[in-house]
């Protein structure tokens, strides 16, 4: 090869190997600003102001008030990343007592959890990660409890 050959080459290789890089850096501030706008979903949104507003809207007296807030929150974009709006549908599944969709929703928080905290507008009202499990199994247990209600009667064989 001739001098001016190789000379190309390095040149080709440097400007892929700078554009490579800046790719890198540009992907990963990518990353982490999504990572941050998930974080602030249900926080600083419209659905964060109101619950910041009436904090006791996850208290189980007020889950009709609490279900167009947990619609609004299935509407948004990317809620199943943020450890906050997935906080307030598991709340809402089990004051709504649907321990299909409460179980589901925690499941997703529990995965949440170690990456993310809650949000300082519902921070003072958390429970833990147990005592959210413990009333899952509640819920679970007062729907086997009232399946086997007299209300539906014995099952009878064919």
């Amino acid at each position: 090869m001739s001098g001016i050959k190789l000379s190309r080459l390095v040149g080709y290789v440097v400007i892929l190997a700078v554009v490579g890089v800046a790719c890198y850096f540009v992907m990963h501030a990518l990353r982490s600003h999504n990572k941050a706008i998930a974080q602030n979903t249900c926080v600083t949104d419209k659905t964060g102001m109101a619950l910041s507003k009436d904090i006791t809207l996850l208290k189980a007296k007020n889950v009709s008030k609490l279900k167009p807030i947990a619609t609004q929150i299935e509407s948004l974009k990317g809620y199943q990343k943020s450890p906050t709006c997935m906080y307030v549908l598991t709340m809402y599944y089990i004051n709504a007592s649907d321990a299909i969709k409460a179980q589901a929703e925690y499941d997703t928080l529990k995965e949440l959890k170690p990456h993310g905290s809650y949000g300082i507008n519902i921070q003072k009202a958390t429970l833990s990660l147990t005592d959210l499990k413990t009333l899952i199994e509640g819920v679970k247990l007062r729907s086997e409890q009232f399946k086997n209600n007299v209300l539906y009667g014995p099952v009878v064989p064919k």
